[in-house]
């Protein structure tokens, strides 16, 4: 045969040589243009051109046979094991590699052939997924850089479990839609920690201030995002991941009522009392004072608060019912009223002083617009 007599001349042939006939067997495979015994046999030969000892030999079958449909497996996976660049070629671009065969490529290989899968143009969501939870960090970026690749948000909440402190990850994380309200609650919280803990910002504004900025940001952000998974019907998922990381304060409820996200008050108190949804949401409808002051301190809030949260509650029902927006700054400053109003106690401090921050908070937020219009100008 054919095949036969050109194997024997290999074992005499120079390494050009060898390249050459190799190419044209591999090309003559790739078209169809060998009979059935021969294409047998050419499939043989190439597993034993896996061991020739130069990598330019080896490298054709990376490039004629592995992007072939009809690849023979061992010779796949033997390129895969070979040194890096061929590995890295093989691994992008051969159509023949299973799902499973395309995960154990990645727990047995460096993170450069792991990226290189990660790069495969409409990766399955079986890769995807073991991509986000076992392979490295160059794996990851690339997978969230694939734009024909979507990964499902469990498979992005793992890559955020897993790389919370590097930041070109949690960036790359952050940008996409699909992540879950609690990972991206989490990533902020690991952004502000970053934040806090730079020296350079620490220098500029001081230690305790650098705190108090990010902490009023981050918290401010947790909102945000709990006031997105309060669209998505997940208040109850998100309140459960915020109350297990401890994050679950009494600033974050008052904040989510104060910035109009009622449902989320409503699935935090009902997380914190014990009582049913129903029962939160039928006490926070009706608003009377009694009824709030035991849910309040069900949840381990101080009964003081009530006259606040109240006010807080009938201005947001009232614009609803009015057919209108109601705005923080509304709310925020009959808040302020009503806690000036009371008796004062030790207890209406704290809320009187995240009050005040609020409320220069929108005086801020509003007159962004106004100082963009007027740079533009």
């Amino acid at each position: 045969m054919v095949v036969d007599q050109f194997i024997r001349w290999c074992e005499t042939a120079g390494v050009e040589a060898r390249r050459r006939g190799l190419l044209i067997l591999a090309q003559a495979w790739a078209e169809g243009a060998l009979a059935p015994s021969e294409r047998v046999a050419a499939e043989e030969a190439f597993l034993l051109f896996l061991d020739d000892p130069s990598d330019r030999v080896r490298r054709v079958l990376a490039e004629i046979v592995a992007p072939h449909a009809d690849a023979p497996l061992g010779v796949l996976l033997g390129l895969c094991e070979d040194i890096e660049p061929i590995a890295l070629l093989t691994a992008s671009t051969a159509p023949a590699l299973s799902e499973r065969q395309l995960c154990h490529v990645v727990d047995v290989r460096p993170p450069s052939v792991q990226a290189a899968i990660a790069g495969r143009p409409f990766l399955p969501g079986v890769v995807v997924r073991h991509i986000a939870e076992h392979a490295s960090r160059e794996a990851c970026l690339a997978l969230l850089a694939n734009q024909s690749t979507r990964p499902a948000p469990e498979s992005l909440a793992l890559m955020a479990e897993r790389f919370p402190s590097d930041g070109t990850v949690r960036a790359a994380l952050l940008e996409s839609p699909r992540l879950p309200a609690a990972a991206r609650q989490s990533l902020v919280e690991a952004h502000a920690a970053a934040l806090s803990d730079c020296g350079f910002v620490r220098g500029l504004l001081g230690s305790a201030r650098a705190r108090d900025i990010v902490r009023g940001a981050a918290d401010k952000a947790a909102v945000a995002i709990g006031r997105e998974a309060a669209s998505a019907g997940q208040s109850a998922d998100f309140v459960e991941h915020m109350r297990a990381s401890g994050q679950l304060t009494e600033a974050f409820l008052f904040r989510s009522l104060f910035d109009g996200n009622v449902d989320l008050f409503a699935a935090a108190l009902a997380a914190l009392s014990g009582y049913s949804d129903k029962r939160v949401r039928a006490v926070l409808v009706e608003a009377r004072e009694r009824p709030l002051g035991s849910l309040l301190a069900a949840a381990g809030l101080d009964r003081s608060g009530v006259p606040v949260v109240r006010s807080a509650l009938v201005a947001w029902r009232e614009a609803a019912q009015e057919g209108r927006r109601g705005t923080r700054a509304g709310v925020v400053t009959e808040a302020l009223r009503v806690a000036a109003s009371a008796a004062p106690k030790p207890a209406l401090r704290d809320l009187v002083a995240l009050l005040g921050r609020l409320a220069a908070e929108t005086v801020r937020d509003e007159a962004r617009p106004a100082r963009r219009r007027a740079a533009a100008a």
